[in-house]
């Protein structure tokens, strides 16, 4: 089987239970009794009505024949669910692939994902800015930790709905970090958690957040917001220090912070992922258009 990132992972369907404009839907492809291929599908609906769907990271399988099946049981549920297009976004290199991909009309567009190696060097790759930042931070008195209660649930939920209405990203609606929440306080062992809601404290106040979803050898930060005053220093640079530095001590080897955006192309965000140390690799996504007049007079996913 290829590698399984922490978006495959079967455990991570319950957190999407019950959400109105987003479907998780598991892909299998079974061959006597035992799955050799498989993805979790996104089926996602905006708010102006159109659907489409998305699969993070690369799908898992045993062979190119398993692939080959995979993306036509795939092909057939977006169709079915009327999806406008489907995203592929890879966060592994897929070359080895590419002429099946193109056999069934996806379109390449380079992309850099967002790995980092978490070996027994990684923090050398942490810029000087960087470490001036976390050092002020840890001065100050913040620290990192769980969501422990219902009070910092919501503000920690009006912190992400803030942010990702700033920058016009999609958002998932209460009831997915509700999920989350619940999942994560129900256990007294969090050591075998597969979804986390972080946040860093400054004087008991909340002043970032993210959700971190785990595989065996992987933590992936799928949201991350932070509020940007003047009152706090650098909330967003001690917080993913802190995340990565938790997924170093539970031994995970890789930590995924979720796309660099296109080369060549300015973007503030892979900046900020760049000094603490990743490189970034040109794995592209891959996009299937089933739609083609909706998809190019829609300029806003």
């Amino acid at each position: 089987m290829t590698k399984e990132s922490p978006f495959q992972t079967k455990s991570i369907l319950r957190f999407y239970d019950g959400l109105k404009k987003i479907k998780v839907e598991r892909v299998e492809i079974k061959r006597n009794q035992e799955c050799v291929a498989y993805a979790n599908l996104f089926i996602i609906s905006s708010q102006l009505g159109i659907r489409y769907s998305i699969i993070y990271d690369n799908p898992v399988y045993n062979s190119s024949h398993d692939l080959i099946l995979l993306l036509t049981k795939i092909k057939s549920i977006c169709a079915h669910n009327a999806s406008i297009f489907l995203e592929v976004r890879l966060s592994s290199d897929e070359t080895i692939n590419k002429d099946i991909w193109e056999s069934f009309k996806f379109i390449y567009r380079p992309w850099y994902n967002a790995v980092l190696k978490l070996d027994s060097g990684w923090s050398k790759g942490i810029s000087d800015s960087k470490w001036r930042n976390i050092r002020s931070s840890i001065q100050l008195g913040y620290t990192f930790g769980f969501c422990e209660n219902l009070g910092e649930f919501k503000i920690v939920y009006e912190i992400f709905r803030s942010h990702y209405r700033k920058i016009n990203k999609p958002l998932p609606e209460k009831k997915f970090f509700n999920n989350i929440y619940v999942v994560q306080n129900s256990k007294k062992d969090k050591s075998d958690l597969i979804t986390e809601l972080f946040v860093t404290r400054y004087k008991s106040q909340i002043i970032a957040a993210s959700v971190v979803f785990v595989s065996s050898n992987t933590a992936a930060q799928f949201y991350f917001a932070s509020l940007k005053t003047n009152k706090f220093l650098h909330p967003g640079s001690f917080h993913q220090w802190s995340m990565i530095e938790w997924a170093v001590s539970r031994g995970y080897k890789w930590v995924d912070l979720v796309g660099g955006g296109e080369p060549n192309v300015y973007y503030g965000v892979r900046e900020f992922k760049r000094r603490f140390g990743i490189k970034f690799k040109n794995v592209g996504r891959y996009s299937l258009i089933f739609k083609p007049v909706k998809y190019y007079s829609i300029n806003s996913f």
